[in-house]
């Protein structure tokens, strides 16, 4: 009886440490960047009721310290920014409640942060949000061909620039 209660205490033990582990290593210490911030030039042409529209701006990038959540444990945050608007996106339309707008891409994918690794050029997309009289909001991309088409809104062109190489020390 005391060898079973004894192997039952140790077993206990064992998994306690091994969950502290794995707690822990979401505690890691990770690597600063080299780089904390850069601009990003970028050119946007598009059509909007048959007029052609030509954007030249710079996408902002800068290191925002670090963070944790349960999901990813600590974590580098990045803040990214369109220099004349600060917002993290190029509005194309803003109509009542409606907004049109460009996703650019990222501060984490331009500062070449490791957790981008593997996912590939980015290519900017076109989304909708709509703010409600509740003060509700809500953003998707479903149903937005047809709202491009209502709007006559294309994209003609857009020249993005490539990522930096930074390092993590």
């Amino acid at each position: 009886m005391k060898k079973t209660f004894s192997l039952l205490i140790a077993i206990s033990i064992l998994l306690s440490l091994s969950s502290c582990a794995s707690i822990a290593s979401r505690f890691e210490k990770i690597p600063a960047p080299a780089v904390t911030y850069a601009e990003f030039p970028f050119e946007v042409v598009y059509e909007i009721d048959n007029e052609v529209v030509t954007v030249n701006d710079v996408f902002v990038c800068e290191f925002d310290g670090f963070a944790w959540n349960e999901n990813e444990g600590k974590h580098r945050q990045w803040r990214g920014y369109v220099k004349s608007t600060g917002k993290d996106h190029l509005v194309l339309l803003e109509e009542g409640s409606l907004t049109i707008a460009c996703k650019l891409g990222t501060a984490a994918y331009y500062m070449s942060d490791p957790s981008m690794d593997g996912a590939g050029e980015f290519t900017p997309y076109l989304y909708y949000t709509r703010t409600y009289a509740s003060g509700g909001v809500s953003t998707s991309v479903a149903g937005i061909d047809k709202l491009l088409e209502q709007y006559g809104i294309s994209i003609i062109s857009c020249k993005l620039s490539k990522p930096i190489e930074n390092h993590f020390e």
